[in-house]
């Protein structure tokens, strides 16, 4: 659980630094006030490899959610929200847009074995 932990902070800390994150959170915000924010969940975890009777390698999958109020940022984030991902060695499995009034709303899976 420590090296998800670790690797929680690091994809934090990767996304807050994206000019124009101005929250970047893991549950989901009350209000959407502090646009453009940015929300990381857990999507799985599993053992990748097993040696020595133990858990060995750990496949991490993350949603990765990015919110806006103009189309332009939200294009312009979602650039870089990929390359701060692929920069931390995750390789994006999914991404897909989620209809929502005066948002918008771009869903990600990225997953990475450590």
């Amino acid at each position: 659980m420590k090296k998800v932990r670790e690797e929680l902070e690091a994809v934090k800390g990767a996304l807050k630094a994206q000019q124009g994150v101005r929250l970047v959170c893991t549950s989901w915000p009350k209000t959407f006030d502090t646009l453009p924010c940015v929300l990381i969940l857990t999507a799985g975890e599993e053992a990748g490899d097993f040696r020595d009777d133990g858990e060995y390698l750990t496949r991490l999958e993350w949603y990765v959610r990015v919110f806006s109020r103009k189309e332009s940022e939200q294009w312009a984030l979602c650039d870089l929200v990929e390359e701060a991902m692929e920069q931390l060695g995750y390789r994006r499995t999914f991404r897909w847009e989620e209809g929502m009034t005066e948002l918008h709303h771009t869903a990600y899976r990225f997953e990475k074995t450590i």
